[in-house]
């Protein structure tokens, strides 16, 4: 078993040349422009306030009226829910120590809690024809209205041709969208309005309405990013024909997918149309599609859980991690382990504002010997998603299904290596495909020591043998009709320490070198405890600390909880 302190020794032995013991940081909260403004938000992710403790048991699901099965013999979903559905808002259900088979979904559609007595003691093991547990409902078609003018990024205000038909009032949560310019925001087959035609999207809450026609909404947050009235700016309600759900939570629990594992849709945790809602301390292992699946969601948290595992690891959009989908905004996941996925933490389907923090994520992989992302851009139009303090494999944003722009890595630590399978192909640390753009990379550890590193590529011929790569071509087939040098040419990379000439290579035309303890945190976080924050970063020295999560894991991750086995053999495709 490694301790904390074993762990900090063996990562101090890489010390980047040139870098002063001690150096001086500033905090988000006193940022200076090392990053502009115009390529970067205030990130203030996740539950407000913080995740609230709930302490009123409603029900012991074990106990009458329910008696729900603890010894996985026989069903158990049914009585559960039950209880969930008779649990009054702010309460807690309370599913005791045990192994309780589920046939059937569960479905929480209002602010209670599930808790159970810890990741492997109170185990939830799926059977279910769908998701094994899902948050929230799903939303009717949208009904749009117009926006008037050319809202800017930060704007508080909008103004809408309407507000009955879509029936908009203050609390009510809406989204903005456009039309593609196919410029910066191009989609291939992601999934948004009109035909995946308005893929550059926010969700926001309305704080007032005023007028009586045309109408203006007071929102918050404001805008992440500038509308165009040539593209037809556009607002609907997120929550037509249901109730957000709100401030639901699961907690202290283990959730395994059993059965059935051919290659569908499911995921262990699906949540869709929830607000406020979180995932804490959960165990989730073996997901066939995703393990929590983030849908048209805003301002959620995902902490201090394990991830491990899935059983397809050739397929598109399967073995995922924890993935900010289709408009979802200001998500926060935060001191989670990621273990043995295809792809770790992903933005995509419009995604904006979320943050990816403090997470570990080790020994990824795809297909027969190739690196798999985890830090990972993924879809049309995913932007302004800040990436901070996460020791990860590998870092990419990719053209599969569209664009993504003014994404932000920080302070990461990437490793370029997996031990899930040997690895031959894809061991670049930095991979941005065509159409991804103004991304910034900034005091990240970009490559372990030892491994060889070539200079990213300066011509329009893609050097598949290459270690840092900026994708003039696409996934290194040889297919020219997709080159491009925007990646390149718009990305901002100051302060990252590069193997190539084994130092910090900071952008000339920025002086100032630095660099902020975070973006969007102004104190370190309480799970950090006595540990040095921040802990990685190409500044310091060591440039690999102590990573809570990295330590939780290799420690046993929970008490009285196991790290998992994993003898259970991930299924290939055909």
């Amino acid at each position: 078993m490694k301790t904390l302190s074993s762990l900090a020794h063996r990562l101090a032995s890489f010390r980047p040349a040139a870098v002063a013991v001690g150096c001086l940081t500033i905090l988000a909260s006193g940022l200076a422009d090392i990053i502009p403004a115009n390529r970067r938000v205030t990130w203030q992710p996740g539950v407000p306030g913080g995740i609230p403790a709930r302490t009123t048991v409603f029900a012991d699901v074990t106990q009458s009226p329910y008696f729900a099965d603890k010894s996985g013999a026989a069903d158990a979903s049914a009585k559960i829910q039950l209880a969930i559905n008779a649990c009054p808002v702010g309460q807690v259900v309370y599913i005791p120590a045990g192994t309780y088979r589920l046939n059937s979904q569960l479905t929480i559609t209002k602010g209670i809690v599930i808790r159970g007595d810890g990741p492997g003691r109170t185990k939830l093991e799926s059977y279910a024809n769908w998701h094994a547990i899902q948050m929230g409902d799903w939303p009717s078609s949208p009904v749009a209205a117009n926006v008037t003018g050319s809202p800017a990024k930060g704007t508080t205000t909008l103004t809408v041709s309407s507000i009955t038909s879509p029936a908009i009032a203050v609390g009510t949560y809406i989204v903005i969208d456009q039309i593609n310019d196919g410029v910066e925001v191009i989609n291939v087959d992601d999934q948004s309005r009109d035909n995946n035609t308005r893929c550059l999207s926010q969700i926001t809450k309305v704080t007032s309405v005023s007028g009586s026609g045309p109408y203006t909404l007071g929102i918050s947050p404001g805008l992440y990013h500038a509308y165009a009235a040539a593209q037809t700016p556009q607002v609907w309600k997120l929550n037509q024909g249901i109730a957000m759900t709100e401030y639901a939570g699961l907690e202290n629990l283990s959730v395994d997918r059993i059965a059935p594992i051919a290659q569908n849709g499911y995921s262990n945790i699906k949540m869709v149309a929830c607000a406020y809602c979180w995932v804490k301390n959960v165990e989730s292992t073996f997901a066939i599609f995703r393990h929590v699946d983030l849908d048209r969601s805003f301002r959620c948290e995902i902490r201090d859980s394990l991830f491990d595992n899935g059983y397809y690891h050739e397929v598109g959009g399967y073995a995922y991690g924890v993935v900010c989908a289709n408009r979802s905004t200001d998500i926060l996941t935060e001191n989670n382990t990621f273990h043995h996925l295809r792809h770790s933490m992903v933005v995509k389907e419009g995604a904006t504002g979320c943050v990816y923090g403090y997470n570990y994520s080790f020994d990824t992989y795809q297909g027969d010997g190739w690196l798999a992302p985890d830090m990972f851009v993924h879809g049309a139009h995913a932007n302004m998603n800040l990436f901070e303090g996460n020791y990860a494999t590998k870092i990419d944003g990719d053209f599969t299904h569209g664009s993504g722009s003014y994404n932000t890595f920080f302070r990461n630590f990437v490793t370029r290596t997996s031990n899930a399978v040997t690895v031959t192909g894809g061991r670049w640390p930095v991979n941005n495909d065509v159409t991804q753009s103004y991304s910034n990379f900034v005091g990240n550890v970009l490559g372990s020591p030892g491994l060889a590193w070539t200079a990213d590529e300066t011509s329009a011929t893609r050097n598949t043998s290459s270690t840092y790569e900026w994708s003039w071509g696409f996934q290194g087939d040889g297919d020219t009709s997709r080159d491009s040098t925007v990646p390149h040419d718009t990305a901002l990379r100051h302060g990252n320490f590069e193997p190539i000439t084994q130092s910090i290579v900071w952008d000339a035309t920025i002086a100032d070198h630095s660099l902020p303890s975070s973006l969007y945190l102004t104190a370190a976080p309480g799970f950090f405890g006595s540990v040095v924050w921040p802990a990685l970063g190409a500044d310091l020295s060591p440039a690999g600390g102590v990573l809570p999560a990295k330590a939780r894991y290799e420690a046993g991750f929970e008490t009285p909880g196991q790290p998992p086995t994993n003898a259970r053999v991930s299924i290939q495709s055909d």
